[in-house]
């Protein structure tokens, strides 16, 4: 897959992640068989985790959650996760996810810029 999100973004290496917040973890894509996707940005405050990502399509957004809380779920109550459309993929659509220990994955979708 060619990069279209600009030079020096390579695929991630294969393997088990063990810091979705590590400088690393932030210069490369991540592969899976319905597209990519990749961190943009995070930021912590206390317990809650707010990560900015792209992705090919929104529907990766279930497999994102679930990779960031199998790392991160223990240190933080909440993770929030901001879904925007990768230069390269379609639409315009961003979508947040909220993971929370005590409930159900919530979702919302807004127009992007």
């Amino acid at each position: 897959m060619s990069d279209l999100a600009g030079p020096g973004i390579v695929p991630c290496r294969p393997g088990r992640v063990v810091n979705y917040m590590a400088a690393e973890a932030q210069q490369c894509w991540y592969s899976t068989a319905q597209g990519r996707w990749r961190i943009v940005n995070h930021e912590f405050h206390y317990d809650v985790l707010v990560m900015q990502t792209q992705a090919s399509t929104p529907a990766l957004t279930d497999q994102i959650v679930r990779q960031l809380v199998e790392v991160h779920g223990e240190r933080f109550a909440e993770i929030l996760v901001y879904v925007q459309p990768d230069p390269g993929g379609a639409g315009t659509i961003v979508r947040r996810a909220r993971w929370t220990r005590n409930a159900a994955v919530e979702y919302f979708d807004f127009p992007g810029a």
